[in-house]
Order: C-alpha cells, then structure tokens, then sequence
C-alpha cells in the first residue's frame, strides 16, 4: 500500500481523483471472491432448508416423532451443508474487510483491521450468521426426531435474515429488511425442497405422491412469498421505473423476473401435469416428473446466481445518480481528501486520506470526521486502513441535505481541523 500511494503521488498533484481510484480498489479477487462468497452463502443456506424441510414435513415421521431412514439422510445433507454455510459467511466476511479497507485480503488478515470490523453492522452479522450456521449444522446433524429437524429448521430461519440485514435492505428501514428476509426464506424453502424432492424423495424406494403433494403445495405459497417480497425489495431500490433499462441492477432485476416467470411455468407444468400423473404412471411418470423438476433446479440456480450479483451491486436509485461525494482541503501543513460512497441516505463508505506537503501518506493520531446538518449530527467511526488511510464501512446517514464535514487529527503533536460540505442525497 505504501509503494502504491507513493508511486500515485504524482500523478495525483495533477489529478487528485486518480489517487482515489488507485487506493480505494482491493483488487479484482476480491470482488469475484465476494460475488463467490455470498453466491455460496445462498446456495449452501438453500441446500440446509431443503434438507430440513424435506425431514420436517415432506416426509412423514412415524407416530412416536422418530425420523425415517429417507429424513435422517435429509437432515446428515443439512448438517453437511451447514459446516459449508459458516465456512462460506467466514470466506464473506474476509472479502468484506478486504472491500471496506480497501486492501487485498492476505494484507486485511490482522486483528487491529479485524476487530473494528466487528462492530459495524456488516462484519457483525456476516460473523453471527456464520455462528448460526455451526449450530444449525450441529442441531441436523443430532436431530433424529421430528421435533428436532423442526427446531434446526427454526434455527436456519434466523440465519436466513442475516443476508437482509448485512444487505441494502438492512440500512433502508424495518420493512426492507422483513421484505427481503422472507424473499430469502422464500426461495431458499422453495429451491431447497425441489432438489431435495428430487434427489431424496423422488427414488425408486420410496412412494413419492404424498412428498411430492406436501412440495407442491409448499411451492404454491412460496411462489406467492418470493414474488411479493421480490416487488416489494426491488421497488425500495428502484427509484424510478425508467432505471429498469437505465441502471445496471435494473437490467439485473429484469433478468431475474425472466428467470423467475420460467420457474413459475415449469412449477406449473409440474403441478398440473407431471403431479397427477405420479398416482397411476409408475416410474415413467417419476422420471418425468423429476426430468421437469430438474430443469426447474438450473433455472432456479441461474436465478440465485443473479440475486448474488444483485446483492454485490450498487441499487439502481443509487447508480442512476452521482455516486460518490469528495472533499479535498488543506490540513495542517498537508492535505486530506475525502469519499462518501454513495453518497445517499441509508449506510455510506467512507474513505479518509492524509498527504503530507510532499503528497507522501501521512500518519495522523486520533483522527475524527463529524457530518452536521442542522440538528442531525452523524459521527464516523474510522478505523486504520493502511498508512494514512483511515476508512469507516458502514455509516448510516439519515437524512438528504448539505452537511457539513468536520475534520479533525494530531499531526506531530499539534491537533489540526478541516471543514467542508458534501450533499447527501
């Protein structure tokens, strides 16, 4: 990081804004790695709730609660699959500190980086979602009775709002965050009950119409679920109906309403046809029925892939406007230039760096950055970063307006300060 700020200096005397861009990028691995992280992230929490729900209610149990052999092999895929959900939160939780200190990840993998992290809202909840996967993955792995896949269940439920919490929905307000955690639980119940149904279910020994009847009621109500909440989510982040062709994520949004409508007519294929058929069709009827079913599983992967690149992007009112505010101003005998991205009402990135007169990274103690507007005071808690470079991932900025920037550190013993303004939209 020294070298790169060195050798940036200057160039950056001439244009300030080619330092920005050079520091604040991790690099390409880390985002593919954090597009690959929360892709699994979603795959492996899909893979648990099918696996679960296939124990709990697919397949019967027998009157004492005791699990049949089928649903014990279901809820042993879960607890596997739940090892695989907290290593794949842990992998996005690196990714993230590496994204937020603007650094690649072997150098962000000390605890002085870390253990801020673990106070913002992101890294806090990425972490917790990774404990819950552990107990969820222990809980499958123990459940032998139907009571006990019910309650390991329950636990991947909360784990399910962890992805709308770290989210965007999780700085836009409480029904943002209900929307997307059940358009989470939704799919996941949905696409995890289908490759379970045909994987586990859907065998030679076991009679498939009463699962298959159990699924396909299930799917009616998560198709409602999923569609409703995917509006709701989409709506909050849209802005306006034009950014649907306009922005990047609203192309995406598009994509995955294709997607969506496809699995809705395969759903449907198999309900009113393929179901029907499983009564009197012997194993023609069930090859055909899960043939249909897998192809619903590709669509739905192609799907959850999306919704991993949507998650990874910036909202569509977002990308339609000015993304990123920056001030650059004196301090001390150097200079300090700042970034809010995006520079919106909800959570903001924050990038703070100090030149000395030489335009060389400077150390700067006990650094402070203050945003007031009115009566709304919003103070940003920087961590260090790298030389002269303190960063603050998630900072909430609740109201649009023109605020001024305060800007405070000691330098060589002397404590120095710099205003300015940005507008937050």
């Amino acid at each position: 990081m020294t070298e790169l700020a060195g050798a940036a200096a200057p160039a950056a005397a001439l244009w300030p804004p080619l330092l920005l861009a050079q520091v604040q990028s991790a690099g390409p691995g880390t985002t593919v790695g954090s597009w690959a992280a929360r892709f699994a992230v979603y795959l492996t929490l899909t893979l648990v709730v099918g696996g679960l729900l296939t124990a709990s209610w697919l397949l019967p149990a027998d009157p004492r609660g005791t699990l049949s052999r089928e649903a014990l092999r279901a809820t042993r895929l879960a607890a596997r699959a739940g090892l695989a959900w907290a290593v794949a939160a842990l992998a996005l939780f690196v990714f993230g500190l590496s994204n937020a200190a603007a650094r690649p990840v072997p150098d962000v993998l000390r605890w002085e980086l870390v253990s801020p992290f673990l106070t913002n809202r992101f890294g806090a909840v990425v972490l917790l979602t990774a404990v819950v996967a552990f107990l969820v993955s222990g809980l499958a792995a123990a459940a032998n009775t139907l009571a006990g896949a019910r309650v390991a269940l329950v636990g991947a439920a909360l784990g399910a709002l962890g992805p709308a919490l770290w989210g965007h929905a999780g700085g836009a307000g409480p029904f943002a965050v209900v929307a997307d955690a059940l358009h989470v639980m939704g799919a996941a119940s949905w696409m995890g009950g289908l490759a379970a149904l045909v994987t586990l279910v859907l065998r030679e020994d076991v009679e498939p119409l009463a699962p298959s009847q159990r699924f396909s009621d299930l799917a009616l109500v998560a198709f409602a679920v999923v569609g409703a909440s995917g509006v709701a989510t989409a709506w909050l982040h849209l802005g306006e109906a034009r950014n649907l062709l306009d922005t990047t994520w609203g192309r995406l949004v598009l994509v995955k309403v294709a997607l969506f409508a496809v699995i809705g007519v395969l759903a449907w294929l198999n309900r009113r046809r393929r179901l029907p058929a499983l009564t009197t069709g012997g194993d023609t009827a069930r090859r055909a029925f899960r043939v249909l079913a897998g192809v619903e599983v590709v669509a739905m992967v192609a799907a959850l892939a999306v919704a991993a690149t949507l998650a990874s992007s910036v909202p569509a009112d977002v990308e339609a406007a000015e993304r990123v505010q920056t001030l650059r101003t004196s301090f001390g005998d150097g200079s300090v230039d700042l970034s809010i991205d995006p520079a919106a009402t909800g959570d903001n990135v924050v990038h703070v760096y100090w030149f000395d007169a030489e335009g060389r990274a400077m150390p700067v103690q006990n650094p402070d950055v203050t945003l007031t507007s009115g009566d709304v005071v919003v103070d940003v808690p920087l961590f260090v970063a790298g030389p002269g470079h303190d960063t603050a991932p998630s900072v909430t900025i609740p109201e649009a307006g023109t605020y001024t920037v305060t800007i405070t550190g000691t330098v060589a013993g002397r404590r120095e300060q710099a205003t300015g303004s940005v507008t937050i939209r």
